[in-house]
């Protein structure tokens, strides 16, 4: 099972639907056709800007005023770099907790309002005292021209005078979502829209459905040199995708890469699962077999999965061992890179079906709300993923990934 249970079998709309036109009234936002004259965006800089780049996006400023501590300016620098509109940055000292008179004129300072220009302002991020100062300079300088909006954790866009949502096209990207922690990609095997998963990955779920068994029953035995797998008693699957051949008595070997010596069939039965749990939606932004570079920590590392929804993401962990020695230790290494090259809002969902259908009580314990733990049921993938993107699950949401359970 997942770490929490589902939450009394409520429905939200499609994951599918538009990235910032959830549960509100919608507002449609202004056709894309280049900066407002006379616009500008202001907002404060925390360790996930997301909602600066998502609102000038949606609102495209003609410039921005920014306000960030001294430990918030290497997301401050990225951001700049994102907008592509002059930006006018106001940095305070130590964490922004000065009197809020004195914010108030450094940033009215900056500002530097025209007559005839009006503010959008990105109540988002900051310190409670730096949006309460960012807010109260605003309105002194333009009352009746302030727009205040708010992003909210699946990525819709609120007007705070009214509550109605922005139905926007906004986007944001795994690689920018990195660039904020000083991280870059380096690699990756393929990335998209989740709607774009290649027909391969598709062509090869019933296969790692029936591997998913196999390590949960502990039927498998992995020949790493040859890239061939053994299933030691029946049931064995007769039908193989193409690259695939059939040895006799339970022995397949593949011509894919990393296949079974590597994770790569439960990389690739993960992120068919998530075109299930997400119902193939191409706002969902996706990345497999990535790797990524960290000039600050001078170092690199690997991600099996991660699916971006609106400002949240989820990165997937899937070990395909045939025992769980050491999973705890393996587990709490990747919850903290996923909060270091993610930032602290991500979540892990860490698969391993050597725990057997349920993962071990005392590692759920000891993950909280960090991440989301699965065995060898399929359909606690799903349940897991929807669950990491808060996407609350009814299990007639999911009755897709139920029968192919069944039918592994």
């Amino acid at each position: 099972m997942t770490r929490r249970a589902l939450q009394g079998g409520s429905l939200q709309p499609s994951p599918c639907r538009s990235l910032f036109s959830m549960s509100q009234p919608t507002r449609e936002s202004r056709p894309n056709h280049g900066p407002v004259p006379g616009l500008v965006l202001l907002g404060c800089v925390g360790f996930s800007p997301a909602s600066v780049v998502a609102v000038g996006r949606d609102f495209l400023p003609s410039r921005a005023v920014l306000i960030a501590t001294r430990k918030s300016q290497a997301q401050l620098a990225a951001v700049t770099r994102q907008l592509e509109v002059p930006v006018e940055a106001v940095i305070l000292d130590g964490d922004g907790m000065e009197p809020i008179a004195s914010l108030q004129l450094k940033i009215a300072r900056a500002l530097k309002m025209a007559p005839h220009e009006s503010i959008v302002l990105d109540l988002t991020g900051g310190t409670k005292i730096m949006t309460a100062a960012t807010y109260e300079a605003a309105r002194q300088l333009r009352a009746d021209k302030v727009k205040v909006v708010y992003l909210t954790p699946d990525g819709t866009i609120i007007d705070a005078t009214d509550g109605m949502a922005r139905d926007s096209s906004a986007r944001l990207e795994i690689s920018e979502v990195l660039e904020w922690q000083g991280a870059a990609i380096s690699k990756r095997e393929w990335s998209g829209p989740l709607s774009a998963v290649p027909k391969s990955v598709t062509q090869r779920a019933a296969l790692g459905r029936f591997l998913l068994n196999a390590y949960g029953e502990k039927r498998a035995r992995i020949e790493t040199a040859s890239n061939a797998i053994t299933i030691s008693r029946k049931p064995w699957l007769t039908a193989l995708p193409p690259g695939f051949s059939e040895m006799g008595n339970g022995r397949i070997k593949s011509t894919i890469p990393g296949y079974f010596s590597h994770n790569r069939w439960l990389e690739e039965l993960c992120l068919h699962q998530a075109t299930i749990a997400l119902d193939n939606c191409s706002i969902t932004r996706v990345a497999a077999g990535l790797h990524i570079f960290s000039g600050e920590h001078k170092g690199s590392d690997e991600a099996d999965v991660v699916l971006l929804r609106g400002t949240q993401v989820c990165v997937i962990e899937a070990k395909a061992r045939l025992d769980s020695k050491g999973a705890g230790a393996d587990l709490m290494k990747r919850m903290q890179k996923t909060r270091r090259f993610f930032g602290v809002m991500a979540k892990t969902v860490f698969v391993h079906p050597a725990w057997g259908p349920s993962p071990p009580p005392a590692l759920v314990e000891i993950t909280g709300d960090k991440g989301i733990l699965v065995g060898a049921r399929l359909k606690d993938i799903d349940t897991a993923i929807r669950e990491a993107l808060s996407i609350r699950t009814d299990f007639a949401t999911t009755s897709a990934s139920i029968r192919d359970d069944e039918a592994a």
